[in-house]
């Protein structure tokens, strides 16, 4: 494996045409970035200068379906920057046109409530991101087929191989795939988003200017860019992510109360309750479910707990009380005295 610098632009149609060639015949190519800051200059033929702009300064007509709490945080990052943002909300007994409004958003405009608005919705896109539950992406994705076109269809679950997975069998030829996860939301990327990861994989990108557009606006932010597979990503999740959640379930229901002599290090463990407890079971459920390695961590604290308990009773069992632990070894206290210290022993007691 090798690096390479080119004195070109993504922008540029041969530079395009190139990095396309290359992917085709190389087994491993990635794009690291594009510098300088304030973009690439050129010459052409004629020796004019041409400055190509940096990605965020082309804006986005992106929408975003489900309007939940990530939803309403994405959206709100999104319109800071200044680009066309739409969002729907498809659950059922719940209108969030007083948050939409609150975030900027324009009641049948930018904003729609129920999927009766599909159509419109995706006319005025050709981002489109799926901010919904994992253990309803298959239905809302199910919902959305008939209104593709060739769009770019982004995912942000937290769990990878099951959305790559439908979207690969699902999603039409015409559109874009690009599978993410930002490992933040609503309350860790309150403030800055410096140093927050963004896990991704493009999966199928045929559109290499709008894909690149939209990971700018990360890149820009300075997170974090981790570009992994699906599989990596959920294997590295169910030993970090899932195991987080499994280990503060367990601990909830130990009702951990707080005292006046608790250490720092329960203090710890009762924030990771809370923090847990944040999200629905239901995340929990699915972390579980559509995450193929969550089993194996499962099964690795149940064997711990169990390797720690034995630990435990055998050691219990291996040792007596201190105040009447024998002086010497079983085998020593089984020696019956001698002849001679009988003796011995007699002529004391009979002096006494």
């Amino acid at each position: 494996m090798f690096y390479f610098d080119v004195l070109s632009s993504l922008s540029d149609i041969r530079t395009f045409q190139a990095l396309r060639n290359l992917a085709e015949i190389s087994p491993f190519i990635r794009v690291l970035g594009c510098y300088p800051v304030d973009g690439v200059c050129l010459e052409s033929d004629s020796k004019e200068v041409i400055f190509y702009p940096r990605w965020k300064s082309v804006h986005m007509k992106i929408g975003v379906i489900g309007f939940g709490r990530f939803g309403q945080f994405f959206v709100g990052r999104l319109l800071q920057d200044g680009h066309q943002v739409f969002a729907i909300n498809i659950r059922d007994g719940e209108d969030f046109s007083r948050e939409a409004i609150r975030t900027g958003l324009e009641i049948n405009e930018t904003y729609f409530q129920g999927r009766q608005h599909f159509a419109k919705f995706f006319e005025s896109v050709d981002i489109v991101v799926l901010a919904v539950s994992i253990l309803s992406f298959e239905s809302v994705l199910t919902s959305i087929l008939p209104h593709l076109k060739s769009h770019l269809l982004i995912d942000v679950l937290s769990v990878k191989q099951h959305a790559r997975d439908l979207l690969v069998a699902r999603v039409p030829p015409s559109c874009d795939i690009l599978c993410t996860h930002p490992m933040f939301g609503p309350d860790s990327g309150k403030g800055s988003w410096v140093g927050l990861p963004l896990v991704y994989e493009k999966i199928s990108i045929k559109d290499v200017h709008r894909c690149a557009r939209f990971l700018s606006f990360f890149e820009d932010k300075g997170c974090k860019m981790v570009q992994m597979t699906c599989e990596e990503h959920d294997r590295i999740a169910s030993s970090t992510q899932f195991i987080t959640h499994l280990t503060a379930r367990v601990l909830s229901m130990l009702n951990l109360q707080d005292c006046e002599i608790a250490t720092k290090g329960f203090q710890v463990l009762k924030e990771l309750v809370e923090n847990a407890n944040r999200d629905s079971f239901d995340l929990f459920y699915a972390l579980f479910k559509h995450n193929q390695f969550s089993s194996d961590q499962l099964r690795a604290l149940e064997s711990a707990l169990a390797s720690v308990k034995a630990s435990l009773l055998e050691r219990d069992r291996s040792t007596t009380d201190p105040i009447v632990r024998p002086l010497f070894s079983p085998r020593i206290e089984s020696l019956e005295a001698s002849k001679t210290g009988k003796m011995t022993d007699l002529s004391k007691k009979t002096e006494k």
